[in-house]
This record gives C-alpha cells, sequence and structure tokens, in this order.
C-alpha cells in the first residue's frame, strides 16, 4: 500500500489528519499478460466526518465522506476498487504507476492527497526456439566448407524468438556434434576451416534465444574431401600374364578406383583393365608398374604408385661376388652369385662352369642355392662363370667370367727385432725383414701401432726395400712405451701375407751438461750451457738444453730453453749476498733428459734497483751506516662483543700485509749522483734486491740531499706484489 501526501490541521476537538493510498496486487497471469487488482481509498487519525470524493487511474471514481469515529489510530477505507490487465513486455520488463486522488471540500478538512504505486510489469514468456531448417553443407576446397539454412524464428514479440545460430560437426561417421562457431541470429551461413583430406563430414545448426537453446537441426548430408593416397601399392605376379594388386592403408571413404600402368619406364601411361578383385589377368608382357588412385564424390586423390613386375622371360645374367683375385694353395675360396630374374621369379636351377689349369668343368646346383666350393688344389689360373634359371623354361644369360689365381702364398719375417719385446735404446731405428715369394714382391706396406692396436703411423715402402728407418719423422715415440711394428707383404700372386714385431723403448740418457755462470756489472748473471762428456757409446748426443733458477720454495724459473752448445741465457734478478742454485738440463731427441745443479753466491756491498721490461737497467746503491728500515703492518679486523671482554674488542686477520721499507744511500760522485736523479725521475714499479738475499716488487718515494759535505739519497720503497721480468 503507498499513501498519499498528509492534509493535517485545527486544534482541539477540531484537528484532521488524512491521506489518500494505492494498493496493487497481481492476481492473474498469462504468457502475454499480467492482472493486478488496484484499491484506492483513504486514511484518517482522527474522528471527523468531511464531504469528499476521489477517482483512480485504474478507473472509476468516487463521492462520500472522509468519515470515521476513532481518535486513538489510523482508519483505512477503500473507496475503489478495479482489475487491471496489462501486457507483458516484449523482450524485457518495464514499470507501471497507478494513481489515486481524494479531495475534501466544504468548511473543515479541505485539501487534496494524490497517492501513487508503481509495479514491474515482468518480460513476457518464450518458448524453446526452433531448429533452423533446411540445413546444408558445401565444401570449399579439402580445408573449408560453407554451411547455410533456413531461419524458423519470431520477433521478440512472438514464442520462438532467436539470439544466436550455433553450428556443429560431426568427422568420420555418426557420433556427438562438435559446436565449431557462433554467428548472431540473423545470419544464415558459416564457413568452417578445418577440414582435412580423406575425411567424411556431417554439419548441423541449433539455435539459443530467450527460451532456451534447441536440439540440433536435421543435419545436412555428408560431404567429402579429397581421397588420401594409398599407404604402398604391392604389385604381385600371380602367374605367367596375371597381376594381383594390393593396396595398403587405404583411404576409408572411396565411391571407386582408377589404375593406370606404365611399360616404359614411366613415360607414358595407359588406363589398367583391373577387375574389382585388383586384379589384371591380361597384363602386358616385359616390365610392368601401376598406379592407384581413391575416388570420392567426384574427386580424385593422389596416385600410389607400385614395385616393378616382370612377365615370364628368362633371366639375364647373374652378379658374382666373393671371387678373389688369388688364393693360397689348398685354401678356402667360395663362389656366391645373385639372381637376376626380370620375371621375379626364384632360381630352380644354376649352372657353375669353372675353367681349371687342366680344363673347364660344370656344376649344376638345383633349387635356390646361391653359393659353391671353388677349386685351389693346383697351382694355375682360373676363370669361373655362371647362369641361372627361374620358371621360364629356358636358361638365362652367363655371368662375366671371374679369374683368380692360385698360387703358394708368400713369406715374410722380421730380422731385426728379431723377436718380440726387444728393446729399443734409441731411435730412429732401422727394422730389417727378409721376403720369399715365386711369383716376386709387388707391393710393401709398414706400420705402427700402440701395443692395443691403435695405428700411430704406415707407409708404402718400396718393393725391393728390406730395411726402413722408423723415427720421430714417423712418430713422437715416447719412452717406456710398448709399440707394435707391422709389415704387409703383396706378391705377384696379389696373395699377401702380414707379420708383425713389438718391441719396447728404453733410451739412455744424454751427458750431463756443463754451466758457466758470470756475474755482470749490474748484478745479474749470464749463463753459457755446454754438452758434457760421453760415459759410453750407446750415449745419444744432446738435442739441446735448458736453463732454470731454483727458488726459494723449490720451484725453478726457467732463463732459457732450446739453447743450443755454447748458447747462453740471462738472469737479471738473482739474490744478493745469498746462495742459490741454477739447473741446466740436457735433451737427448729421445726426450731423455740430465741435470746438472750449480749453487753459487752474488757476492754485493750494494743494493740493487732495477727497471725497464726485462729488469736491463739498475743503479747500484751504497748504505749509510743506519742507513735502512723496514715497516710491516698486518690487516685485520677490530670486532666488539656484548659477552664479557671488558668492552673490548677481539681482532681478526683478513689476510693483508703491507711493507715499507727506507732506506739511505751515500752518493759517492758526481755520476752517482746523476744516475741516482735518473732513478728519481722514473715513474713507475721497480726490483729491488737488499743485502741479505731478500728480493721484492715496489714503487719508490726517492730525495736527495747535501748532509755533512756529501751527497745522500733517500728511497722508501712500498712492496707490491712480485712480478718477474720479461725473458727475451
Amino acid at each position: 500500500m503507498a499513501q498519499g501526501n498528509w492534509v493535517q490541521g485545527g486544534s482541539g476537538y477540531r484537528k484532521y489528519c488524512w491521506c489518500a493510498y494505492v494498493d496493487v496486487a497481481e492476481v492473474g497471469r498469462t504468457d502475454t499478460t499480467v492482472t493486478y487488482r488496484v484499491t484506492h481509498g483513504y486514511g484518517t487519525r482522527y474522528a471527523i466526518d468531511c464531504y469528499a470524493n476521489g477517482s483512480s487511474s485504474a478507473g472509476g471514481s468516487w463521492n462520500g465522506s472522509v468519515y470515521s469515529t476513532n481518535n486513538s489510530g489510523w482508519v483505512w477505507v477503500q473507496c475503489t476498487s478495479r482489475d487491471v490487465v496489462l501486457a507483458r513486455g516484449n523482450g524485457g520488463a518495464y514499470n507501471h504507476t497507478f494513481t489515486g486522488q481524494i479531495n475534501v471540500t466544504g468548511s473543515f478538512g479541505n485539501g487534496t492527497s494524490n497517492a501513487s504505486n508503481t509495479v514491474t510489469v515482468p518480460c513476457r514468456a518464450y518458448h524453446t526456439p526452433h531448429p533452423p531448417k533446411n540445413i546444408r553443407a558445401e565444401r570449399l576446397s579439402d580445408t573449408s566448407a560453407k554451411v547455410s539454412w533456413d531461419v524458423d524464428y519470431t520477433g521478440m514479440n512472438g514464442d520462438y524468438p532467436w539470439s544466436t545460430v550455433t553450428v556443429g560437426v560431426v568427422k568420420n561417421g555418426p557420433g556427438k556434434f562438435t559446436d565449431v562457431g557462433t554467428v548472431s541470429w540473423d545470419t544464415t551461413s558459416h564457413t568452417y576451416n578445418g577440414l582435412e583430406p580423406g575425411c567424411m563430414y556431417i554439419f548441423s545448426a541449433k539455435a539459443t534465444g530467450p527460451g532456451g537453446t534447441s536440439d540440433y537441426g536435421v543435419s545436412a548430408p555428408a560431404i567429402y574431401t579429397t581421397p588420401t593416397a594409398l599407404g604402398m601399392l604391392e604389385a604381385v605376379k600371380a602367374e605367367a600374364a596375371k597381376v594381383v594388386l594390393k593396396g595398403h592403408d587405404a583411404p576409408a571413404f572411396v565411391d571407386s578406383w582408377e589404375f593406370q600402368l606404365t611399360t616404359d619406364g614411366r613415360k607414358t601411361w595407359v588406363d589398367a583393365d583391373v577387375d574389382a578383385s585388383w586384379e589384371d589377368e591380361e597384363a602386358p608382357a616385359g616390365t610392368v608398374r601401376y598406379r592407384a588412385r581413391a575416388v570420392k564424390s567426384g574427386l580424385k586423390g593422389p596416385w600410389t604408385e607400385s614395385n616393378e613386375v616382370t612377365t615370364i622371360c628368362p633371366p639375364l645374367a647373374p652378379f658374382i661376388r666373393g671371387v678373389r683375385a688369388a688364393y693360397a694353395t689348398g685354401s678356402t675360396a667360395t663362389l656366391e652369385w645373385v639372381p637376376n630374374h626380370p620375371d621375379g621369379s626364384a632360381q630352380t636351377s644354376a649352372e657353375v662352369q669353372v675353367t681349371t689349369p687342366t680344363g673347364p668343368t660344370t656344376t649344376t646346383v638345383d633349387g635356390p642355392g646361391t653359393s659353391l666350393k671353388l677349386p685351389t688344389g693346383t697351382k694355375g689360373l682360373y676363370s669361373v662363370r655362371v647362369r641361372t634359371k627361374g620358371l621360364d623354361e629356358d636358361w638365362g644369360a652367363w655371368s662375366s667370367a671371374a679369374a683368380y689365381t692360385v698360387a703358394d702364398a708368400p713369406q715374410a719375417f722380421f730380422t731385426d727385432p728379431a723377436a718380440d719385446g726387444a728393446t729399443l735404446r734409441a731411435v730412429p731405428h732401422a727394422f730389417t725383414w727378409k721376403v720369399a715369394d715365386e711369383t716376386g714382391v709387388s707391393r710393401q706396406y709398414l706400420s705402427l701401432c700402440d701395443i692395443r692396436g691403435n695405428l700411430l703411423w704406415s707407409g708404402t715402402v718400396d718393393k725391393d726395400a728390406r730395411s726402413f728407418g722408423l723415427g720421430y719423422a714417423q712418430h713422437a715415440f715416447v719412452n717406456f712405451t710398448p709399440y707394435r711394428v707391422m709389415l704387409t707383404v703383396t706378391a705377384g700372386s696379389s696373395l699377401s701375407v702380414t707379420v708383425s714385431r713389438t718391441f719396447r723403448t728404453d733410451w739412455a740418457p744424454p751427458a750431463k751438461p756443463s754451466l758457466n755462470i758470470f756475474v755482470d756489472e749490474r748484478l745479474g748473471c749470464q749463463l753459457s750451457v755446454f754438452p758434457g762428456k760421453a760415459d759410453s757409446d750407446d750415449t745419444p748426443e744432446t738435442s739441446h738444453f735448458t736453463v732454470s733458477r731454483v727458488l726459494p720454495d723449490g720451484s725453478t724459473l726457467q732463463l732459457g730453453s732450446h739453447l743450443a752448445a755454447g748458447e747462453g741465457a740471462s738472469d737479471p734478478l738473482p739474490p744478493l749476498n745469498s746462495e742459490f742454485e741454477y739447473v741446466a738440463v740436457a735433451y737427448a731427441a729421445t726426450g731423455v733428459s740430465t741435470a746438472t745443479r750449480v749453487k753459487t753466491t752474488v757476492a754485493s756491498r750494494a743494493v740493487a734497483l732495477n727497471w725497464g721490461a726485462g729488469a736491463e737497467r739498475s743503479w747500484l746503491g751504497h748504505y749509510l751506516k743506519k742507513g735502512s728500515s723496514r715497516k710491516v703492518t698486518h690487516g685485520y679486523k677490530m670486532l666488539h662483543f656484548a659477552d664479557g671482554g671488558e668492552g673490548l674488542p677481539v681482532s681478526y686477520g683478513i689476510n693483508e700485509r703491507d711493507v715499507k721499507d727506507s732506506m739511505d744511500f751515500l752518493l759517492l760522485d758526481e755520476e752517482d749522483y746523476k744516475s741516482f736523479l735518473e732513478v728519481m725521475n722514473m715513474a713507475g714499479r721497480f726490483w729491488v734486491r737488499d743485502l741479505y738475499g731478500e728480493r721484492f716488487r715496489a714503487r719508490l718515494s726517492c730525495s736527495v740531499k747535501r748532509s755533512d759535505g756529501a751527497w745522500v739519497a733517500s728511497c722508501d720503497p712500498t712492496w707490491e706484489t712480485w712480478e718477474e721480468p720479461a725473458n727475451g
């Protein structure tokens, strides 16, 4: 119930307060209408009796009195009641407002009260839509199809409107439709781009609207794409002029098949008379190849070709294999052949003709066998040929004759080393051998392998040679290592023999070298190396030398390599006033070496400063008394902890060290003074060697002053990481 505006006033026993009202209730509904009962009246709080009239938008008017004898609460009085039928909305709900009015006229309680009540009229009811009619499908290509239909819907003011149409498809047979596209209600076709060759497709469509979704309509007749090719076409000759075709992996949907054949190697194709059983009863003579393709709904698939078959004819010459050029007397020789039957028939028999030194003999092999033992008992020249027979009654052609020789096998053996496991003291070494064969030697082949058989070197040796030197030109031999040398001798008969010999390397060392040491004016050492005296005749010559200095940690610093006799090396930074050691090593061509160790000391009363890429520049300084000092600082971290320590920190080393020296020198003369000025003006790092064998890399801070009538030089070296000078 909706109340209107209040009309009130007066006082005492003449107070009044009243209003109009409108009440709406649904009392009936159909698919297209709603019936509302609209009541219209007034309400008053006080006992009054006033002349009044009223009206309602639902129809009807009223005349009477606004009357009540109750002063304790509202009293509601119905004046009119009407049933109103409203049409339901098409496609949506809408609002409708009912109004009512009460007027009081006269001398008491005059006024007008207007009331209104709004209801929402629901959308009309819809039914499940009809499905599309007359559904059609058209193949556009092997990848796309067009689906069309006729509409069967009403407008929104009818019972069966559409919102969308959905197309469905079934691939390769009856089954459940799969939705593949949705279009709006006013569209009558859809293009589907998911076709594949060799398939069948059934299309349908369904409609969706406010009333739900229809079933799929009556499906369109099936459409087909171009058939796929056979997986394989096999041609089998069943009789002399009959060929049976067998297809494998055929396409699923086929109306018919087309067959063609060629007898000229695919140059021309003609239609083949192949029956429903895929048999050609009158195949043409010769070599025939077929091809077949499927036809469906007028669409022709790709051709698939068969193998070639040949109608019955005599065999061609077989192929001989397995015959070598020569055999040793009494050895086993086997002939093999491959039948060459163009008609595809199996071998039923074969004839083998062998011409021996005493004349020809013929052997018949019955059945499908394709091998035969050959005679090798008598020395001489042989030849052999073969022919075969298939289904045809005639023998085939003879093969080409294969010739072979039977002779005594050659003999060979090594004479140096004379036995396996021999020891070689040096290389190159001359390996010698002997050969015996009545037909002469046509080829010799020598190879070197490791003991596991891996080839290290190989080469052809002159056929008349009976020795060959193996050395570093052929392989980098390793000491204390076993090897195998192999010789293959091929005789004039083409027979060959392979012999081998194992040996082991055990080189003798060269003579110990001698080392000359000379200290130059820069307090560097100049070294010269010479070969020593051989201890025996087995002592090999020295190939080259190396020279190194032994460092304090026991490692070595190489100063010269691949030095010849009399050549030398330079050591610009040996320690001063501290014994050290040089090592000279002599190497033989075999790689075996021997060493000489020489201890020496570079005596000096001066500190040496060197600079330049190879430490080739130097200055020698003489200490003043009390003229040097050193400060070493180690890095650490100081940390405070809360658990005791009386508030003092704990230190932890961090593997850092700083070293700074201070040196004072007396400059002896003007030349010494000028040389030190060069050191002062030189920016960069220096090598410093003090009087006690210490060597370090440092940057220098230098100064010079006049004191007591003499020039005094000061250097403050700050140490850096050591770095060797360039060598050579």
